[in-house]
């Protein structure tokens, strides 16, 4: 009524646009109740559109476009879901198809610009990934004041990962986007308890208990703090993992429960595996401080 114009398009049933002739038979229900043929409305022929020529970088290009839905999706939102999440294997079975293809000369193909897009993706949350660890390695040498017994606290983020490997294969959930933003976050977040366990050691160590007591009373004072956070973390992550909010079209649980899986794999690591690592890079440091000091002693005799 305002003026302005909508684009509509329509698209029929698959079952109902197999062939020409289905769609001659297409009827419209008049005012009066008569159905009229879309053959009496329309001409309907089959002829050859305008072509176009489309260039990139100075080269001839042609796009080759298909679309792909999975049988067992029972919506079309699951559909899209799963075609975004396995756009990976779809380019995987690609280049098996592609494999021994030998395009004439001056020619090339390549998988188009969303292979390049989730490369690109790709490369920024490794690139992320690996600032994140860095710069949390940074942090707790300048606390600990040791560049060695970091690592030790560096060693729940890995075994963190596999609980995120685990958590996604069990529940089914596929490894998007959003669970490439919570394998980030745990960065930052699997670490504190590590880091609240090691510090009391630490503290111990310097009030005179030896290395293996000072582990086994951090171990038990923190043990009751570190399940408190982490199950407190989870529960609040909970209605995420099993929600279906969605973010321009992107759903929450995987974020969800990429961070429930690995906090806790991390809480049941930082209590055994981050320990024993502890004990291996505190006998490295002696060794490197005994290796430093022989070579000392070395140069000073020369």
């Amino acid at each position: 009524d305002d003026g302005r114009e909508v684009s509509v398009f329509f698209q029929l049933r698959e079952a109902d646009r197999r062939s020409l002739h289905q769609l001659r038979n297409l009827s419209f229900r008049a005012p009066g109740g008569n159905e009229i043929p879309l053959e009496t409305l329309a001409r309907l022929e089959v002829a050859q559109g305008l072509g176009g020529i489309r260039r990139e970088d100075r080269q001839t290009v042609l796009a080759v476009t298909a679309t792909t839905t999975e049988a067992g999706a029972e919506s079309l939102f699951e559909r899209v879901d799963e075609a975004k999440a396995g756009a990976e294997s779809l380019f995987e079975r690609v280049d098996e198809a592609m494999a021994g293809f030998e395009t004439p000369r001056g020619y090339r193909w390549d998988k188009g610009e969303r292979f390049q897009r989730l490369q690109q993706q790709e490369d920024s949350r490794l690139f992320a990934l690996i600032l994140s660890v860095t710069f949390v390695f940074l942090l707790m040498g300048v606390l600990f004041e040791s560049f060695v017994l970091p690592l030790s606290v560096i060693v729940a983020i890995p075994f963190s990962f596999l609980g995120v490997f685990w958590t996604l294969y069990l529940t089914k959930t596929p490894f998007d986007l959003l669970s490439g933003i919570g394998t980030v976050i745990l960065v930052g977040v699997v670490v504190n308890n590590a880091i609240v366990l090691i510090d009391l050691a630490n503290r111990l160590r310097a009030e005179g208990h030896d290395r293996f007591e000072a582990l086994m009373e951090a171990g038990r004072l923190r043990f009751r703090p570190i399940l408190m956070t982490t199950f407190t973390t989870i529960c609040g992550l909970l209605p995420m993992a099993v929600g279906n909010a969605r973010m321009i079209g992107m759903p929450y649980a995987p974020l969800g429960r990429t961070m429930m899986g690995g906090l806790l794999a991390s809480m049941v690591l930082t209590l055994v595996i981050v320990p024993l690592c502890y004990t291996f890079f505190d006998d490295l440091r002696e060794l490197l401080r005994r290796v430093g000091r022989s070579a000392v002693a070395a140069a000073r005799e020369r």
